[in-house]
């Protein structure tokens, strides 16, 4: 028997309860297996329980921003992270333009002001989005005044 096939072997009885034996190369026990394999499963569950508790599927965000020009661009509802990129980066249409933080949200905003660049926020609704925007937008000299030219979200 190869070795792979030694790892743990499955028995199952005339009730329909399953018995797993080790045969482990190095003497691991059964017992510890077992235990490791519970322990991955209860994170897996309890990892797909946090997702659906929140009532709604995670989706990518993103935004592109070239510096030299102020173009920017928006990202948002993608279920795949390298297509937000990618999305973000064609509406900036600009070949300075440079990928911002991606992360999981369901709306983006941007807010841009007289004193600096524009600021980009996310949240899982609208108005967190629009409030970490004008957060990062305002923290240029003072004096600066922002406002919020858009918000997207996921539906």
């Amino acid at each position: 028997m190869s070795v792979a096939a030694r790892w743990i072997r499955a028995s199952v009885h005339a009730n329909g309860t399953t018995v797993k034996k080790c045969e482990c190369p190095g003497g691991t026990s059964g017992a510890r297996l077992n235990r490791l394999f519970h322990i991955v499963a209860f994170g897996a569950a309890l990892l797909a329980g946090a997702t659906a508790a929140h009532g709604q599927s995670q989706t990518w965000a993103t935004y592109a921003h070239d510096s030299a020009t102020g173009r920017w661009g928006l990202s948002w509802g993608r279920t795949d992270r390298q297509t937000a990129i990618n999305e973000a980066l064609s509406r900036c249409a600009s070949a300075g333009c440079r990928a911002g933080n991606v992360v999981l949200a369901r709306c983006i905003a941007v807010a841009t002001g007289t004193q600096r660049g524009p600021g980009f926020g996310t949240g899982n609704n609208a108005e967190t989005a629009k409030a970490y925007a004008l957060q990062f937008c305002t923290r240029g000299p003072a004096g600066s005044t922002c406002e919020v030219d858009a918000v997207r979200c996921a539906n």
